[in-house]
């Protein structure tokens, strides 16, 4: 059996195109194949397609892998029959590359942001002058633009009998703590909350380096 009498999946060994009985473009997932959907609107328009993106599911020793993938499409006519030329490279390294450079600039964004709030607090706590109170309320302030998604952050400081709280604060069960201490002995305590659920990260939804 050759490659002209078999469908663009199975020749290519998609795993997609094993979930029909008839084979690739009629199981499920075929209808946002973007591999399909190329070469589909190159026959549809006459028009090509370079490098337009796809990932597709294989089986790689024995597991399931998605690799990402260029597709090419050229309009051809032969013998007044109108074909779609097709190639296909794999840029599953390439996409990775691209993925831990996007991951490492969240990650340093993150830390910069922490960076930044130390640097402000450690401002707070040398100003001449400055009242244990005012330093607790602009410290809830800075927690709040501090984490990762400040937008949804609430946070709040208890230290012996007084409540500092940042803006619209509201207690959630999406919260992570520490304690004040001094000289060694618990004074207080520092929370943030989110208002929502957010995905897991280090100690539920948010980072330890947070804490």
């Amino acid at each position: 059996m050759g490659f002209r009498s078999v469908r663009g999946g199975e020749a290519l060994r998609c795993l997609y195109s094993l979930d029909n009985i008839e084979g690739c473009g009629f199981g499920p997932n075929c209808k946002i194949c973007g591999v399909r959907n190329t070469v589909l609107d190159t026959f549809k328009t006459g028009k090509p397609h370079y490098l337009a993106e796809a990932a597709l599911p294989f089986k790689i020793d024995g597991k399931m892998t998605i690799l990402d993938l260029n597709v090419n499409t050229v309009p051809l006519e032969v013998m007044g029959k109108r074909l779609v030329l097709v190639s296909i490279d794999n840029i599953t390294k390439l996409k990775n590359t691209e993925r831990e450079l996007i991951q490492n600039k969240d990650i340093l964004n993150e830390r910069l942001k922490e960076l930044n709030c130390l640097t402000k607090l450690s401002n707070l706590a040398t100003q001449h002058g400055i009242t244990l109170d005012k330093l607790f309320r602009e410290t809830v302030k800075l927690m709040q633009l501090s984490w990762q998604y400040p937008e949804i952050t609430r946070s709040r400081i208890i230290f012996g009998t007084k409540e500092y709280k940042s803006r619209d604060f509201k207690v959630t069960k999406w919260k992570q703590s520490s304690d004040i201490r001094i000289e060694g002995k618990k004074g207080g305590t520092a929370e943030v909350y989110y208002l929502k659920k957010m995905p897991v990260a280090e100690e539920g939804p948010f980072l330890k380096e947070e804490r």
